[in-house]
This record gives structure tokens, sequence and C-alpha cells, in this order.
């Protein structure tokens, strides 16, 4: 049976409790033998996310189908009190579909893997806890190499040369990570500029160490990428 993993995440209420009705939801719609890891608490990423969130992975198998299994997530969500009102805002709970075995989807509803799951600490880290070997089908690489790669610091993103004047200030924000315009294998992922906030939030597959980000507000981009690839802490 396949194996699945989902993101929990959540800064509104009791997360923790929310996380475990969750998981008791999960398990009577054909998610079998969920595993938990740590839950850890980070910060949120996003201008309008407010305070601090609680995020774990949960592990399962299931028979499920990848388009139902999302439409069981979404309906769990629902169930729990989650409103879609504002985009990365305050919510209750989060349930994102990171793999479904060695399954490698890319339609207008679902991307699987999930396709920032590659640099998102608040991921990495409590999948490594439960899955450390997991072999991502696209990069080939194991959840405990992609959790090492992003916590390397300094961490170097290259920059396409015309972006590094506009962000010189906001760069110097950020000491444990560093912009170069050169070319070079040593850099953790490469940034590109979307034309508009709704190209970039659109299912795609960029599993080529690219992220896009939002031309029209660089700022909020670079800080939710540097929210995303920093240390979480343990709280449990």
């Amino acid at each position: 049976m396949p194996e699945c993993a989902i993101a929990l995440g959540g800064n509104m209420g009791n997360p923790t409790d929310s996380f475990a009705a969750a998981l008791k939801m999960l398990a009577d719609r054909g998610v079998v033998s969920p595993e938990m890891s740590p839950v850890y608490s980070t910060a949120p990423m996003g201008a309008d996310a407010g305070d601090e969130f609680t995020n774990a992975v949960m592990v399962g198998q299931t028979e499920l189908p990848a388009d139902e299994l999302l439409s069981i997530l979404h309906r769990v969500e629902a169930d729990l009190g989650r409103e879609r009102n504002i985009h990365w805002g305050p919510r209750i709970i989060d349930l994102d579909l990171i793999y479904l075995g060695q399954h490698v989807i890319d339609t207008a509803e679902l991307v699987v893997p999930h396709p920032a799951m590659w640099y998102r600490n608040f991921v990495l880290q409590p999948l490594t806890d439960l899955r450390p070997a997991w072999l991502h089908p696209v990069l080939g690489e194991s959840t405990a190499t992609l959790a090492h790669r992003v916590n390397q610091r300094p961490l170097r993103f290259h920059l396409t040369p015309e972006l590094k004047p506009q962000l010189k200030t906001l760069l110097a924000s950020f000491p444990e990570i560093q912009f170069t315009t050169d070319v070079s294998d040593t850099a953790f992922a490469s940034l590109f500029v979307a034309d508009s906030l709704q190209e970039r939030i659109q299912p795609h597959h960029e599993f080529t160490r690219r992220i896009q980000i939002a031309g029209q507000d660089l700022e909020s981009s670079i800080r939710d990428i540097a929210t995303a690839v920093g240390q979480a802490l343990s709280v449990q």
C-alpha cells in the first residue's frame, strides 16, 4: 500500500488538538497506521500570516487516489473550522500533501511531491524525524539530504543581476543567507521573477532548484524564502 506524508500547520486555537483531531479523521477516511512527528514552533510565513505557527508531519498508508485524498484533506480542514479568506493568512489547520509514495503528479489541482517541500525547513525537519530515507522521486535525494542542504550556513542563492540592486538593503538583513549573481553549483537555489502573484501560486514542478518570487513584491517574497529555510524550534 502506498505511503503518504501530510504536513500539518496552524496558528489559531490549539493547533496540537487540531492535529490530533485531523489524525483521527484521516484514519477514519482511508489513511491507515498514521504516525505523527514531533511538533515544531516556526515563524509565520507571509505578511498576513499572524502569530507563530505550530507544524508537524504525519505519515500513513493509503489506497486512495491522489485527487480523492486531496478532497479528503480539504474536507477535514473545513470540518475543523478552516476558512480560506486570506492567502497565507492565519488558520486553524492547514493540511498539505507532501508525497504519495513515489508518484509524480503535476496537474492544475495538485502537484506531488509538494513543489516547495525541498526548501521548507518546517516540513523537512518533522519529515526527517519520521522518514529520513524517503527518496524524492524527481530530485533523487533523501529527506535527510534535503534537510541537510537547507540547513547549511551560509545558504547561497543565485540572483539575476537586475534583482540585486533592488534588494541591496534587504539582503543585508539576512547575514546567514548569501545572494550571488554568479551561476554556481554551490548555490542552493536560483530565484526568478513571476509576472504576478497569481502566477507564483499556480501549481508547477520547479525541481530544478528554482524558486519563483513575485515581481511586484520582491521584499515580501525574499522574507518568505528566508522564513521557509530558517531553523524550526522543537516544542515537544
